[in-house]
């Protein structure tokens, strides 16, 4: 398991699916596009593994 974690604002709960859709940005209040969480999403799953997102009290990782 690889944790990316961040100790900024995060992502909404509610954008947490949005975030793999390809030109979405997660990044609350800045808006943006981006293939990046997409294409990752898609290698992740296609070599059998998943992605999920946690929120957490001192950030928010992506595991």
């Amino acid at each position: 398991m690889v944790e990316v974690f961040d100790d900024g604002t995060g992502i909404r709960a509610s954008e947490w699916a949005s975030v793999v859709a390809p030109f979405t940005s997660g990044s609350t209040g800045q808006g943006g596009s981006g293939l990046g969480p997409a294409i990752a999403s898609d290698v992740i799953r296609s070599h059998g593994g998943s992605i999920r997102f946690a929120g957490k009290a001192d950030g928010f990782a992506a595991c």
